[in-house]
């Protein structure tokens, strides 16, 4: 990618002191507080703006940016140095921050499929509850009753916490069906590499223009959708 700078010296981040938070004191080696402020202005790249389109599971309206800053706010310690060195993408940050985003991502993955499953669940017991209160009608107007009547409502599905949720194949399907909704039933590995290489050189364009100046004024995303975040880290 023509933007997309080299990766950076990596050197580790101390560990934090066992109490310490992300509220710790800006003096603090794993926590200086203008460069926190550099890579959260770059976490407000991935949940969308002018010139990309949000990662899948994270768009604003649905606290995309929360769980992004979220889990900044857990991985900040063990990143080897800051998302942002110099106004550059530090490449050896970004692949570890985006791997653990992509857990956060299926999380919510599974948390939108359990929703999902519990509104399909409680629209056909609500069905179902229509129809046995036909069948009680036809009954009273000597009509044979509805099968339906006899037969017992299904449970809805418990919505699992975000926290406890793992990815697992509900949240494979739920990125297949993604790509194939957005990039079309064709989109396949040589596709989702294009697309991984065309936004990580929209990262680096939006990090160089919002820290140094427009790189280059001809550049565009050709795309209308952005990978998942497990994409993007096996890319960066």
């Amino acid at each position: 990618a023509a933007f997309l700078p080299a990766a950076g010296d990596g050197a580790a981040a101390p560990p934090p002191p066992a109490a310490a938070t992300a509220s710790a004191s800006a003096s603090a080696p794993w926590w200086e507080g203008e460069r926190v402020l550099d890579d959260v202005v770059f976490l407000t790249f991935l949940v969308g703006n002018d010139f990309l389109p949000h990662l899948p599971m994270l768009p604003v309206y649905t606290g995309g940016l929360d769980v992004a800053l979220d889990t900044y706010r857990r991985v900040r310690a063990s990143l080897p140095g800051y998302l942002i060195d110099g106004g550059d993408i530090n490449v050896a940050a970004l692949a570890p921050f985006l791997r653990a985003l992509a857990t956060a991502e299926a999380a919510v993955a599974e948390r939108r499929e359990a929703t999902q499953a519990m509104r399909n669940g409680t629209e056909h017991q609500r069905r179902r509850a229509a129809a046995a209160r036909a069948g009680a009608a036809g009954g009273a107007s000597g009509a044979e009753p509805a099968a339906a009547a006899d037969a017992p409502a299904p449970v809805p599905v418990p919505v699992p916490a975000v926290e406890a949720a793992r990815p697992s194949a509900g949240s494979e399907a739920w990125r297949v069906g993604e790509y194939s909704a957005n990039f079309g039933a064709e989109f396949g590995a040589s596709e989702l590499r294009a697309v991984c290489a065309a936004h990580l050189q929209g990262l680096a364009w939006c990090a160089a223009y919002y820290y140094k100046g427009c790189a280059d004024w001809r550049w565009h995303l050709p795309n209308h959708y952005a990978p998942f975040a497990v994409d993007l880290a096996d890319a960066a």
